[in-house]
């Protein structure tokens, strides 16, 4: 399980409209998303082989969760942060 933070909704586009054909299990979070969608990206981020790209306002104040042993097992869920 992977988490990508971008600093802005553009650069997450950008990246998805390139790479996102070579990911099976993608979630793009950006903060606009209705409560039911939101909650259910969130817990699944923490599940192997799930990419979640997510902007920069996501990364505070959300509780991503790992409930997956495989990913456990390999060091637990990976973030990524693309700005400073």
């Amino acid at each position: 399980a992977v988490l990508v933070f971008f600093d802005t909704e553009k650069e997450l586009n950008n990246f998805k409209n390139k790479y996102g054909n070579n990911i099976d299990r993608l979630h793009v979070l950006t903060g606009n998303e209705p409560n039911s969608k939101l909650e259910f990206y969130v817990s699944e981020a923490g599940i192997a082989r799930t990419v979640t790209l997510a902007t920069r306002n996501m990364g505070r104040g959300v509780d991503f969760k790992s409930d997956d042993c495989t990913v456990e097992s390999n060091g637990g869920v990976h973030v990524i942060q693309t700005f400073l």
